[in-house]
């Protein structure tokens, strides 16, 4: 009798393990996803970009001029632009995220704002050795900037999407003007610049 009576127990107790006892509460799994990812755009890329915008405005200040001053130029580009670039980079590649998910949105975000540090250091090489070709090359790199950010747009509004999180606004991301053919003057068309104003709420 007390060993049929063990072997009940123990059937009831597989019973739990297997199936649970009781009403098990559904843990919603984008918790964790939901506040990486709005931690990551409304605070941590936001508390850098005046860095990447002064050095953004820098660069395109050069191609808005009708008759630009190369050495003016040369000179704000090596000791303005390309710190703050390369500051905004070092201090983006350092964002902590705490989710795959989001971690691939960073790495397409840094291999954007990458493509436009090349592109400044193109241009730069242009005018010391007043060779135009760097800026064919320096819009080659603005180009992979465009689908770079193309990318990281299309991914941050299907996880938002997924996690249920509303995204106020639209994506505008600085962007490089492009040079072609330009020695001491270029003409070129400029692009709006204004900060990304994605927003994130639960």
């Amino acid at each position: 009798m007390k060993k049929k009576i063990y072997l009940a127990v123990l059937a009831v107790a597989l019973s739990c393990t297997a199936f649970g006892c009781g009403v098990k509460k559904v843990e919603d799994p984008y918790v964790e996803i939901r506040q990486d990812l709005t931690e990551f755009v409304n605070e941590e890329i936001a508390s850098i970009a005046p860095e990447r915008e002064e050095a953004v405005s820098i660069y395109n200040s050069y191609f808005e001029k009708e008759e630009p001053n190369n050495e003016e130029t040369l000179k704000a580009l090596k000791e303005t632009a390309l710190p703050k670039m390369q500051s905004y980079l070092d201090k983006l590649n350092a964002i902590e995220v705490s989710t795959s998910e989001v971690e691939e949105l960073k790495t397409l975000y840094v291999n954007a704002a990458q493509a436009q540090y090349e592109a400044m250091t193109l241009a730069v090489s242009a005018l010391e050795e007043e060779n135009p070709d760097y800026l064919t090359d320096a819009q080659t790199k603005i180009d992979e900037f465009k689908s770079y950010l193309t990318q990281y747009e299309s991914k941050l509004k299907l996880l938002a999407a997924d996690a249920s999180i509303t995204v106020n606004g639209e994506l505008n991301y600085s962007d490089l003007t492009g040079g072609e053919d330009t020695q001491a003057e270029t003409e070129a068309q400029t692009e709006e610049n204004t900060e990304e104003t994605f927003q994130m709420e639960d």
